[in-house]
């Protein structure tokens, strides 16, 4: 395999910077038979599969350790499921960690991003993530109306399903453009020290091969003027729920809240065909949504994409003074570098080990190949000297044979004697 079909194969395994397809979440009422025959067979399949390991051991108890992608210049986050799960901790005030993890981790059990570690344990899958928070640390749904639990499904639902999909097709179709406007750095989100040239190349050459991926939802069948289209009857639709109202349910953001602002996010700061300027003009309600949400539970956005780094821990809150904050963040910090430190003795103790099994294994190897070489010449010098020992037979045999011949012709011949006449 090439350098470039490796870096191609990489890319297509890891990079899901359009977002891979996620399941409506559960509703009340007749869902929760369907949510808890699934929590059986998890049960049931956890006590045959082995459980993830959490790769932060000293971890907080309720403390909430999201991975995810590398920001961009112009969103936290490219991957609205990434956005979504951290805009809920925000909301719903869970202490968290964005675990800078140098793009080296993925789920142990989709091999994908984001998931999180909370309690000692992987959860992946965001509508999972999202569930569990829930139940687990808190539900922000948990004032809502049967009505405004049935909206909060069906929005949810075209949100996921379709809203998001012709996200996904743009930037399959158009992975160039897409790369310049999200100002995303490929090589950073991948950690590899190929030449971005190469890997941009490889980027784009699989991500318009994944447009495979959306056939079933029958996007890709359809020309761009009508996946514009159903994407703009999306958004009015949005509109005409939210109307004159902060939030899509109230005085308050939900769960839906925090999906619909992730969404709407990559329509307009990662904008293409237009997007933003029709929301600006068309759906101006929504563009302020957005910048309410972003006042009061993204204060740090600006700073994070002018950074580009991936911000260690939860925004400073209310009342929480710098100096405070500035200890709070250098001790983060340093216990980043010590985890940093750890992380790299480990995989140099792993190296060595690694080395010194191959150095056994080659010595092992050079042994065994030695003594078939060995036997091999043992075998062939035993061989030869049959052989010769064959052929010395053969000569003597030959030799006594010519001589016995030699005997009978030296001989000499009888005469017979006529008899005499009486």
């Amino acid at each position: 395999m090439t350098t470039t079909e490796t870096v191609e194969a990489q890319i297509k395994s890891n990079e899901k910077p359009a977002e891979s397809t996620e399941a409506a979440p559960p509703a009340d009422g007749g869902e929760d038979k369907k949510t808890s025959t699934t929590t059986a067979d998890s049960s049931e399949d956890s006590s045959v599969a082995k459980k993830p390991t959490v790769r932060k051991t000293d971890f907080e108890q309720g403390k909430v350790y999201l991975y995810q992608f590398d920001r961009c210049r112009s969103i936290p986050s490219v991957l609205y499921s990434a956005l979504r799960i951290e805009t809920y901790l925000r909301v719903a005030d869970i202490p968290y960690e964005n675990v800078d993890h140098m793009m080296r981790y993925r789920s142990q059990s989709s091999n994908d991003l984001p998931f999180i570690e909370l309690n000692g344990r992987e959860i992946a899958d965001p509508e999972t993530i999202i569930t569990e928070l829930s139940q687990e640390l808190k539900d922000l749904d948990s004032d809502l109306s049967e009505e405004q639990k049935i909206i909060t499904y069906s929005l949810s639902s075209m949100l996921l399903n379709h809203t998001c999909y012709v996200i996904k097709v743009w930037r399959h179709k158009y992975p160039q453009e897409f790369l310049k406007v999200s100002g995303m750095d490929v090589k950073k989100n991948i950690n590899s020290r190929l030449p971005s040239s190469i890997l941009n190349w490889a980027f784009k050459l699989g991500f318009r091969s994944n447009l495979k991926d959306l056939i079933g939802h029958g996007f890709v069948s359809k020309n761009l003027e009508s996946i514009i289209n159903t994407g703009k009857a999306d958004l009015q639709t949005l509109s005409k729920q939210l109307g004159a109202k902060d939030y899509f349910l109230g005085g308050k953001p939900h769960s839906l809240d925090c999906l619909a602002f992730a969404v709407l996010c990559q329509y307009i700061y990662v904008p293409f065909e237009g997007f933003d300027e029709y929301i600006k003009n068309e759906t101006p309600n929504l563009l302020r949504f957005v910048e309410k949400m972003k006042t009061e539970y993204w204060k740090d956005w600006e700073e994070i994409c002018k950074s580009g780094e991936t911000n260690s821990q939860s925004p400073k809150k209310e009342g929480e003074t710098d100096e405070t904050k500035k200890a709070e963040d250098a001790a983060a910090e340093k216990k980043k570098q010590e985890d940093l430190k750890k992380e790299k003795e480990k995989e140099e103790r792993e190296r060595k080990k690694k080395e010194e099994k191959e150095e056994k294994e080659r010595k092992k190897r050079e042994a065994k190949e030695k003594a078939e070489k060995e036997k091999a010449a043992k075998e062939e010098a035993a061989k030869a000297k049959a052989q010769k020992s064959e052929e010395g037979g053969d000569a003597a045999k030959k030799e006594e044979t010519t001589d016995k011949d030699k005997s009978e012709t030296d001989k000499p011949a009888e005469t017979k004697e006529e008899p005499k006449g009486e």
